[in-house]
Order: C-alpha cells, then structure tokens, then sequence
C-alpha cells in the first residue's frame, strides 16, 4: 500500500463529477497558513470562494477556523451518522473502532518515523 493510503481509499481523480480548481485568494491562504497546514487553508479559501453548502473537516483548529468564517462543517464521524440515517450503511460503531484504531496506527508510525 502507498504512504498514506489505507484499505478504504479509492482514487477519485478520474471521476466525471469531481471538479480539481484552484484557490484565488492566495492572500486569504497565507493567511490560514498561519495557524494551518497548506490542504486545510486552500479548503477553507476555496469554500468561501465557491460559497460551498457544507466543509468536510476533521482537524479541529481548521473546524475551529472554518466555523468563525461561516462554514457550514461536518467531519467523518458526521458522515458515517448520516450514512447510517440514509440506509448506506448498517453500523457507525465497527468503522469508528477501525478509524480510531487506524488514526493511532497513523500517529504511532509518524513518531517513530521521526525518531
């Protein structure tokens, strides 16, 4: 498996109905950058820039950020509930159990990577 890609991730590069744009406001990223890393400050800048309904997010100073500018945000743990609501899926609780245990593999390795 590639660096960073889990067992649950699909590559959606190629898929008709996902738009690559770029941000404007480069004034407005540099100033996320800041207190941000570079993905979650052109997130945020582009949902402003589109108007965008809703922010999929999980960092909490991004979510933090992103809620004082207005934005509608939702995280992973938001999206399987809602996935569950819709039918999509019959458990929440087994997938929050391998996103926790996953996440802790992520920061274990990171660590010991920095060793």
């Amino acid at each position: 498996m590639e660096k960073g890609k889990s067992k649950y991730y699909i590559s959606i590069s190629d898929e008709s109905w996902i738009k690559i744009v770029k941000v404007k406001n480069k004034s407005l990223i540099k100033q996320l950058k800041e207190n941000l890393d570079k993905g979650e400050a052109e997130t945020i800048a582009l949902s402003i820039e589109i108007s965008a309904d809703l922010l999929l997010m999980d960092e909490k100073l991004g979510r933090k950020i992103a809620e004082e500018k207005g934005i509608k945000i939702s995280g992973t743990i938001g999206v399987l509930l809602k996935a569950k609501k819709k039918g999509i899926i019959q458990e929440v609780k087994p997938l929050i159990y391998e996103l926790i245990a996953f996440i802790n593999w992520h920061y274990r390795k990171a660590i010991h990577q920095r060793l």
